[in-house]
């Protein structure tokens, strides 16, 4: 009878190896958002693109201009989104490598700590624990994509 070592999951985030369902919420999270983006900038531009804009706007004014800014408010949302996950991940893996020293980086050529005490870490490492700014953001763009969605309805009858 062999004996095998189980893995167990670390701290580290090591490309290729499995750490707990991170990876299920990672993939999802990604497809998710590559089909709101997807979705939001897609059906504008096909919407759009259907005749004369200035023509729709002149015709249908308010409608128009908040199915535009409904779908370009949905799409900014997750690259804010986007952007700051990608962040929280990039310092939460800096700073497993190497946890208790003073770490620093340097951002164009000003020297920036990442210290536990330095806000860029104490920010991050505080949005890294918050899922429900996610699911805000998420469910907000949600609403704002139905919204366009509904008003493409009443601006295209």
């Amino acid at each position: 009878m062999s004996k095998t070592k189980s893995k167990k999951p670390t701290s580290v985030i090591v490309p290729g190896e499995e750490v707990g369902h991170w990876h299920v919420y990672e993939d999802n999270q990604k497809t998710f958002r590559n089909w709101i983006v997807a979705y939001g900038a897609g059906f504008l531009a096909i919407i759009l693109s259907k005749g004369n804009i200035s023509t729709t706007i002149s015709s249908n004014g308010f409608s128009t201009i908040a199915m535009i800014i409904c779908f370009l408010l949905a799409i900014f949302i997750f690259a804010i989104l986007s952007f700051l996950n990608m962040w929280a991940g990039w310092f939460k893996y800096v700073k497993s490598l190497a946890p208790e020293d003073d770490n620093e980086i340097f951002l164009f050529s000003m020297k920036v700590p990442l210290g536990d005490n330095s806000l860029l870490v104490r920010f991050f490492r505080w949005y890294y624990k918050q899922i429900g700014l996610d699911i805000l953001f998420q469910v907000l763009s949600i609403i704002l994509l139905l919204s366009g969605t509904i008003l493409a309805f009443f601006v295209y009858k």
